[in-house]
């Protein structure tokens, strides 16, 4: 299996709640990124080719990588490679093809929950509570709420930091 990515997203009046995230215990872009650094991987995280565990990006990448949260993350994982593979009509495991499935699930929360409740207002007052609670001093950070900030910034700046390798790679694609 690969990254095995899952995205969940559910309506407030505010940003929305965004989870979103690999079941792998590293993603593939973390891995080139580190591969073209030249930084290593602690040897948790995937094996090579061979089935040894490996610190090497590059071999990670030609390996296998290894799902987050032991059997937990496994599970996941599988279940995510059942909803992208085999009910989408994608390649599943020993095929030589590379298709690649994805599948989007909607659900409108009025069906569900009938008329005179509103999913965004407790969807909302949910969120809100959990942010005010105490850990440590500070309030609980929720999934996405750092990416929301990082996009904050950047939308108020109007500028984006991006590593000279990948700017000078998207130019030479821009220029053919």
């Amino acid at each position: 299996m690969g990254t095995n990515p899952l995205a969940i997203a559910f309506p407030t009046h505010d940003d929305p709640l965004v989870i979103d995230m690999a079941t792998s215990a590293i993603t593939v872009f973390e891995l080139i990124r580190l591969a073209r650094e030249g930084g290593n991987i602690t040897d948790d995280l995937a094996v090579d080719i061979d089935g040894k565990a490996t610190t090497s990006p590059a071999d990670a990448l030609q390996g296998v990588l290894r799902a987050f949260a032991g059997a937990k993350g496994s599970a996941l994982a599988l279940a995510i490679e059942c909803l992208t593979g085999p009910l989408t009509g994608a390649s599943i495991v020993g095929d030589t093809e590379d298709n690649r499935g994805n599948l989007l699930i909607a659900i409108d929360p009025d069906v569900v929950l009938g008329s005179g409740q509103s999913f965004a207002d407790r969807s909302t007052e949910m969120l809100n509570r959990m942010r005010k609670q105490n850990e440590g001093g500070q309030g609980v950070r929720l999934p996405g709420d750092r990416s929301l900030e990082l996009a904050q910034g950047v939308i108020a700046s109007g500028m984006i930091d991006i590593e000279v390798g990948i700017l000078s790679g998207l130019a030479s694609i821009a220029s053919d």
